[in-house]
């Protein structure tokens, strides 16, 4: 049963690229600022490098915090939130307005991982304060 549930967890992170996969289409239907949006062609190109872009992101992260995001140690947590800020520094370092939506795809994947992993952070630190407070005699 528990591998069961390590390879359910796993998909969890298939779903994660997916629903930025989704994102990053309806984004590719807007060209940014140009006269005749109309006559600019769907970028498939583009499309195509953001997914193997959110791809190597997701599975990096997969390879880092393993199947479990709760259970991993601390000391892998910390390199997969140096990984997501360090791709968010430098997304708001390039950052440029009257882009094509889906040049902000990157931005917007590295800002909602790190924010989740500050959180998913704060809530572990909680409670493992939180255990040690109680076991203490």
């Amino acid at each position: 049963m528990n591998r069961l549930k390590s390879i359910d967890r796993r998909y969890l992170y298939a779903l994660y690229w997916l629903l930025f996969a989704c994102f990053s289409v309806s984004a590719a239907g807007n060209p940014g600022y140009v006269l005749h949006s109309e006559d600019i062609p769907f970028p498939w190109g583009s499309l195509i490098v953001i997914w193997a872009l959110l791809a190597l992101g997701v599975g990096s992260l997969c390879a880092i915090l393993g199947p479990s995001v709760f259970k991993t140690p601390w000391p892998r947590y910390r390199k997969a939130l140096a990984l997501t800020g360090t791709l968010l520094v430098f997304c708001i370092l390039t950052f440029a307005t009257d882009m094509p939506e889906l040049s902000y795809i990157p931005m917007w994947f590295s800002f909602i991982t790190f924010a989740g992993l500050m959180l998913i952070g704060f809530f572990r630190a909680v409670f493992s304060l939180k255990n040690r407070r109680q076991n203490t005699p």
